[in-house]
C-alpha cells in the first residue's frame, strides 16, 4: 500500500497550531485546487462524557480527509483549530472533492492535548456541520477503523493516519455511526436500542472502553497505563489513544495480558474512569463489540420478523451483505416451513430489502457470489417435520437459485435442477466463473461450468450411495439408500479445485476443475483421526484447506436429527493442497465447530454451534456457550505472541480457553469477513431448541473491526489487500 502525499498549499482562515505546523512540515495539506474550492466551516465541541459532559479546553483540533483507494490511499489535513473554555472549536476548510475516488472522502477530527486524544469520524457524502468529540466517538472511530489506523512516524508520534482500501474505509465510517452519533456524541441508535441496548454485554463493553479512554483524558499517567495495557505481547506500544482503541479490537484477549490469565490491566483501567455508567462488572472473555441485527428494533420472534434461521453470507464488492434463510419466520412454538427469502443488508448492517422467487427453498449453509456479482443459493429444503408431512408446504430439495445483484431472480420459480443436485449445502464460486455444490443426500458434487446451469455435471464421491467415476454420466446417483458421506462444506483451493467435506463419511474429496475426482482423504486405519464429523471448510491465501471437526453432528439429509457422536474432541484440521496431509489442532474454546473462515492475515476463525441441544429440556440445564474460536494460521509470522509461551505457531489458539463469548450469541453456523474487517455471523438456531417446532434464530451479528480485511466477493481463496 503506497501513501500519496500532496504538496503543501495555503489553508485559508486557519489558526496556527502544533498539529497544523507538524503536518505542513510533512507535506500534508488541502487537496489540489483548494483555492477555487467551496469554503466550509466545521463547528464542534470537545468534551468528556456525553449526557453529563464536561467541556475540554485547550485541545488542538485537526480535521483530516481520508481518501480511501486500493492502491494509493491518502490522508490529507484540511484544517485545524483549538477548543475554547466551553470546549467549542471552529475550523474553516476547503470542501474536499471526490478526487476521482467515487465521491467525497471520509472526514476525521482528532483532538489532542498532551498524550490525551479524542476522535470522531463522519461518513463520506454529506458530513454534519457540527460534531461532538468525546470518548464514545473515539471508541467508535477506533474500533470501526481498527484495521486501518496506522501510527506511522511519518505523521509524528501523536497523530495516526487512517489508510485503507476503497470501500473498507467508507463502510467503516458508516459502521462507526452504529456505535456513536458523530453529531451528538451519544451512543448510536443500533447499539443503544433493542435488540441491543443497555442490558447487553456489548453496550457495557463499549462504555467500559470509553471509561478507559476517559481515564487518559483525566490523567496523563493513565494514558501511559492505557498504552501499556493495549500493547500486544511482543508488539509495539501504541503512540496514541486511537491506536490503543484499535489494538483492543485487533487483540481482544491480548491487550497486555495473556488470554487465560486472571489479570487484565485494561479492565482495571476502566474502573479509573467513571464518566460512563452501564459498564462491565467483571472482566470479559474478550473486548470485541458485537451488534445484534434482526432487521428492525425488535427481538421477540414471530411471523413479522425479517428472518428465521439465517444460514450464511455472500458479501459484494462494495460491501453489501446477502443472507439466505432456512425457515419462514414464526414464533418459537409454531412449526417453521421452508424459507423462501433472500435478505439484503447495507455494509453497516441495515436491512435494505427482502427478495423472493427464483425457486428459493430452505437455503441453508450454501450461498455465494460469482465474479459477475450474481448471488447463488443452494436449496437444502430446511423445514420442521410438520411442514414436510403436508404436501402444500413440503420443501423441494432438488434445486439451486440464482439472482442478479439487483435482487431480481434469474432462475425460474422452481429453481435450476441441473447437475442432479439433491439436498445441496456448501456452494462456492471459483476464479474461472465455475460454481460448485456439495449434495448431502446423494453423496455427490455438482459443477456448473462458467455459471451455465445447462452444462452442469455431477461427480459421485467415493464410498457414497453411488460410486465414482461419474462426469458426463446421464444417470442420476441413487437416492433410495441412506446417504453414507453426506457432503456439507465446500471450499476452492488455489488450483480452482473443489474440496468437499463428507460429514458422516468423515472424508474430504478433492475434485479437479473438469469434475474428475482426484483424491479422497480418509481417516487412517491405524492412528488418530484427522476428520471427526467435519462440517465447514475454508481455504487460506496459500490454498491450504482448513476443516472444522464437530465430532458430533450428523447432517439431517433427510431427518430425523439425532445420530450424534460424543462431541468430546472438537478440533480443526489443516490440509496441505499438494501432499493432502492433515494436521489437527484443538483448544481456543471449541465446542461444536461448524463454520470456518480465514482472514487477510491467514488467521482462522471458527464458529461454534454449541454442545448440548437434545430436547426435551427440563428448564434446569446450563447450556454451554457458543463462542467464536480463533487460531494462528499458516502465515505464522503474522500471528500475535503470548506473554507466557512466546511466539504462536500455526494452529495455536489465539482465543482463550473460553473462546470469545457474548450474550448475543446463539447457535452459530457461519460467518464472512468484509473489506472493513467486520465479521458477519449467523444465529442460525436458538440455544434451547425443539426441532419439531421452530428452532431458528432470528438475527445476524456483526463483530466490529475484528479481522484483517479481505477482498469481496470471496471467490476461491481469500485475497488480502496489499
Amino acid at each position: 500500500m503506497t501513501l500519496k502525499v500532496r504538496k503543501p498549499r495555503r489553508l485559508f482562515g486557519l489558526a496556527g497550531g502544533g498539529v497544523f505546523a507538524a503536518c505542513l512540515a510533512l507535506g500534508l495539506a488541502a487537496p489540489a485546487g483548494a483555492d477555487a474550492a467551496e469554503m466550509k466551516v466545521l463547528r464542534g465541541t470537545v468534551q468528556t462524557g456525553s449526557t453529563e459532559a464536561e467541556p475540554l479546553k485547550g485541545y488542538s483540533v485537526a480535521l483530516y480527509a481520508a481518501y480511501p483507494h486500493n492502491k494509493t490511499p491518502k490522508w490529507v489535513l484540511l484544517g485545524n483549530g483549538k477548543s475554547r473554555a466551553e470546549g467549542k472549536f471552529r475550523i474553516r476548510y476547503a470542501a474536499p472533492k471526490g478526487d476521482g475516488y467515487d465521491g467525497k472522502p471520509v472526514l476525521f477530527v482528532l483532538a489532542s492535548k498532551g498524550k490525551s486524544m479524542l476522535a470522531v469520524v463522519q461518513p463520506a457524502g454529506s458530513p454534519s456541520k457540527r460534531v461532538t468529540v468525546n470518548e464514545l466517538t473515539t471508541v467508535a472511530a477506533g474500533t470501526a477503523n481498527a484495521q486501518f489506523i496506522i501510527g506511522s512516524p511519518a505523521f509524528g508520534e501523536k497523530y495516526p493516519a487512517v489508510l485503507g482500501n476503497k470501500y473498507g474505509v467508507i463502510n467503516a465510517a458508516m459502521m462507526a455511526e452504529n456505535l456513536a452519533n458523530p453529531k451528538t456524541g451519544l451512543a448510536g441508535d443500533m447499539i443503544a436500542r433493542i435488540p441491543n441496548g443497555p442490558k447487553r454485554d456489548t453496550f457495557k463493553t463499549f462504555h467500559s472502553i470509553a471509561n478507559a479512554v476517559a481515564a487518559c483524558v483525566a490523567s496523563q499517567r493513565r494514558c501511559d497505563q492505557l498504552f501499556s495495557a493495549t500493547t500486544p505481547p511482543g508488539g509495539t506500544k501504541p503512540a496514541s489513544v486511537l491506536e490503543a482503541v484499535a489494538n483492543i479490537a485487533k487483540y481482544p484477549s491480548y491487550p497486555g495480558y495473556d488470554g487465560n490469565s486472571p489479570k487484565d490491566p485494561l479492565f482495571r483501567l476502566t474502573k479509573k474512569g467513571s464518566v460512563y455508567a452501564d459498564v462491565l462488572k467483571s472482566r470479559p472473555t474478550n473486548w470485541l463489540l458485537y451488534l445484534k441485527i434482526t432487521g428492525g428494533e425488535y427481538q421477540v420472534q414471530n411471523a413479522d420478523n425479517a428472518m428465521n434461521g439465517p444460514g450464511n453470507f455472500a458479501i459484494g464488492r462494495k460491501g453489501t451483505v446477502w443472507v439466505n434463510n432456512n425457515y419462514v419466520p414464526e414464533n418459537r412454538r409454531t412449526p417453521a416451513c421452508t424459507g423462501k427469502r433472500l435478505l439484503k443488508f447495507s455494509p453497516a448492517g441495515h436491512l435494505q430489502d427482502i427478495f423472493f422467487g427464483g425457486g428459493l427453498n430452505g437455503s441453508g449453509y450454501g450461498i455465494t457470489m460469482d465474479r459477475n456479482g450474481k448471488i447463488w443459493a443452494s436449496n437444502f429444503g430446511f423445514e420442521s417435520q410438520a411442514c414436510s408431512e403436508d404436501p402444500e408446504t413440503a420443501a423441494n430439495h432438488k434445486s439451486f437459485s440464482v439472482f442478479r445483484k439487483t435482487g431480481k431472480p434469474v432462475s425460474p420459480d422452481r429453481g435450476y435442477r441441473n447437475g442432479f443436485v439433491y439436498w445441496p449445502q456448501g456452494i462456492m464460486s471459483d476464479a474461472n466463473g465455475n460454481v460448485w455444490m456439495g449434495n448431502c443426500r446423494n453423496d455427490s458434487a455438482t459443477l456448473v461450468p462458467g455459471g451455465d446451469h445447462t452444462a452442469a455435471i455431477n461427480t459421485r464421491l467415493k464410498g457414497g450411495v453411488a460410486e465414482f467415476p461419474y462426469p458426463g454420466d446421464t444417470v442420476p446417483p441413487s437416492t433410495d439408500d441412506p446417504a453414507r458421506i453426506k457432503p456439507f462444506g465446500l471450499a476452492v483451493d488455489g488450483y480452482n479445485r473443489a474440496w468437499v467435506v463428507g460429514n458422516l463419511g468423515e472424508t474430504l474429496s478433492v475434485i479437479d476443475t473438469d469434475g474428475t475426482l482426484i483424491k479422497t482423504i480418509k481417516n487412517p486405519k491405524d492412528g488418530a483421526k484427522i476428520l471427526k464429523r467435519p462440517m465447514g471448510n475454508a481455504a487460506d491465501s496459500m490454498g491450504n484447506i482448513w476443516v472444522a471437526n464437530s465430532d458430533k453432528i450428523d447432517v439431517p439429509c433427510p431427518p430425523p436429527i439425532g445420530n450424534f457422536a460424543d462431541g468430546e474432541d472438537p478440533s480443526v484440521t489443516l490440509f496441505d493442497p499438494d501432499t493432502f496431509e492433515g494436521e489437527v489442532y484443538r483448544g481456543g474454546g471449541l465446542t461444536v465447530p461448524w463454520g470456518i473462515i480465514v482472514d487477510g492475515s491467514d488467521t482462522v476463525w471458527v464458529f461454534n454451534f454449541g454442545a448440548e441441544f437434545n430436547p426435551p429440556y427440563s428448564g434446569d440445564e446450563v447450556i454451554p456457550d457458543t463462542p467464536i474460536s480463533r487460531f494462528c494460521g499458516a502465515s505464522a509470522d503474522r500471528c500475535p505472541q503470548s506473554r507466557t509461551d512466546g511466539i504462536l505457531s500455526t494452529g495455536d489458539p489465539i482465543s482463550p480457553d473460553t473462546g470469545y463469548t457474548s450474550d448475543v450469541f446463539e447457535r452459530i453456523t457461519a460467518g464472512k469477513i468484509d473489506r472493513s474487517g467486520n465479521i458477519f455471523i449467523t444465529t442460525n438456531w436458538k440455544k434451547i431448541v425443539d426441532p419439531a417446532v421452530n428452532p431458528g434464530g432470528n438475527s445476524i451479528i456483526v463483530v466490529v473491526g475484528a479481522a484483517t480485511p479481505v477482498k469481496t466477493p470471496l471467490i476461491g481463496t481469500p485475497r488480502p489487500f496489499d
